[in-house]
């Protein structure tokens, strides 16, 4: 989807935010 780059991008932003926040969340709880 070339016509929305920045929704894009803050899409792809955000799903990376939340991989790093359950990683964080692992890691700290086990």
């Amino acid at each position: 989807m070339m016509l929305n780059p920045v929704r894009e991008t803050a899409a792809t932003t955000g799903a990376m935010v939340q991989a790093v926040h359950a990683l964080r969340k692992a890691l700290g709880t086990n």
